[in-house]
């Protein structure tokens, strides 16, 4: 197994960072800035390899170093995978990958690994960045929605990227509060062309995890659908103050966040989130993230500050409201609300703001 002070070319391991199902995790110090002019120095007044140790741990990590602890026939296919997936996906909320040796190692002592980010600032489920967005709606909304965007890069690339662990560990967060998907490690390239090597055996954390995805053989195939019950796992997670709930009861009396948080509007309206993420079927979730960040977003409006006063908070116009407003025009003559406009006025100052949804079947009518 690594340990603290092995050297990987030049850099060293100075902590390790966490331990899941692929490996295990390392922080490592760049030791080119330490060990500058050494070689020059008489061999007596040079620092002992436990000096050189000690100050690398007083700084922080340059880079993050996987190492996959069981090379087997599945675990190496299941690396390459993931360095694959994320170096085509570019984004500062998606994990950045620099280097990476995935071989069969010739030696006890040797680990095939993969070089990558560090990131400073602990991930979901630490309670120290926790108390930043917890029980706050808006807040939590605000970073869910980062997330999601992440997830839809993935989604939406010419060989689509399913994730499939997607759960508080593995939404890392930089110094910033700005979250970083990682640990592809289970991931699926969607591509017609090649075998997925892990189709044929459950992965992924339970409590996260789709339902077609669970048993050996899955039930089902991965989609995107299956990572959007994730998100609305991971959504759930943060809005309740960081319970864990197994499977669909979100719903159930006990787990139900509208008995302690009040039965509010905007829970309602959280529920409804649940209602088109959290469901065992994948056919009545939604289908693309695209259309979960459309409800995310007109969450994020409703009750919110005014953009134009600051002082007063959105609400949603319906029914007669909004139909005053209907055939107001652009400068080009088209209308600027349809029936697929969902529309806020500030209670303060009648700002108006108006955010474009996906037409239900009613709507296309």
């Amino acid at each position: 197994m690594p340990k603290e002070g092995d050297r990987i070319d030049h850099y060293m391991l100075t902590q390790r960072l966490g331990r899941g199902g692929q490996g295990t995790v390392w922080g490592a110090v760049d030791m080119r800035e330490l060990e500058a002019g050494l070689e020059e120095m008489h061999p007596f007044l040079r620092p002992m390899p436990e000096e050189l140790l000690e100050r690398a741990k007083q700084k922080e990590p340059h880079c993050a170093f996987k190492f996959i602890d069981r090379p087997d026939e599945k675990a190496l296919p299941r690396a390459r995978e993931e360095v694959q997936a994320v170096q085509m996906l570019h984004d500062d909320r998606i994990i950045k990958i620099f280097d990476h040796k995935l071989v069969e190692p010739t030696a006890p002592d040797e680990f095939p690994w993969i070089r990558m980010e560090y990131v400073d600032g602990g991930n979901l489920k630490d309670p120290a960045e926790q108390s930043k967005w917890k029980l706050d709606i808006f807040e939590s909304l605000k970073l869910f929605k980062d997330i999601c965007e992440a997830v839809g890069l993935a989604h939406s690339h010419e060989k689509p990227v399913i994730h499939r662990d997607l759960k508080p560990e593995n939404i890392l967060l930089r110094h910033n509060g700005k979250p970083v998907v990682s640990d592809f490690g289970i991931c699926q390239i969607q591509d017609d062309n090649r075998f997925n090597l892990t189709s044929a055996s459950e992965v992924g954390a339970r409590n996260y995890i789709a339902p077609e995805l669970r048993g050996i053989p899955p039930t089902g195939k991965p989609s995107p659908a299956s990572d959007i019950y994730s998100l609305g796992k991971v959504l759930y997670f943060m809005l309740s103050g960081g319970r864990v709930r197994d499977r669909e009861d979100h719903e159930q009396r006990e787990h139900d966040m509208r008995r302690w948080s009040g039965s509010t509007p905007q829970m309602q309206k959280i529920y409804e989130i649940f209602g088109k993420t959290v469901c065992e079927k994948p056919e009545d979730r939604l289908q693309t993230t695209k259309d979960l960040l459309t409800m995310v977003n007109a969450e994020l409006v409703e009750g919110s500050k005014c953009f134009f006063c600051g002082k007063g908070l959105y609400r949603e116009l319906t029914g007669n409201d909004k139909l005053g407003l209907w055939n107001v025009r652009n400068y080009s003559g088209s209308r600027v609300l349809d029936t697929a406009t969902r529309l806020y006025v500030c209670d303060s100052c009648g700002n108006l703001q108006y955010l474009w949804h996906e037409k239900t079947g009613s709507e296309n009518a």
